[in-house]
């Protein structure tokens, strides 16, 4: 998979880790080759009736996962 320039970064809610952002660039590879992550984190498949934010929710968290914030630094 190819590094994207836009959107990239982690995701919180009140201080609270929810997530990654995998970013853009407005290039189909970003789709690709992610299948392994998507396993871990049991994020669903698309299907006609698991569209937009359903097929892209971690619905896991891997025990061997942490965050760690310190002011302006974070750790994944």
């Amino acid at each position: 998979m190819r590094k994207a320039f836009h959107d990239y970064g982690l995701l919180e809610h009140e201080e609270e880790f929810v997530g990654v952002s995998l970013g853009y660039d407005y290039c189909a590879e970003h789709e690709w080759g992610i299948k392994r992550m998507k396993e871990l984190f049991a994020i669903p498949e698309s299907t006609k009736d698991n569209l937009g934010i359903k097929c892209r929710t971690i619905t896991n968290c891997p025990d061997r996962l942490s965050f760690k914030k310190d002011g302006n630094y974070a750790l994944l």
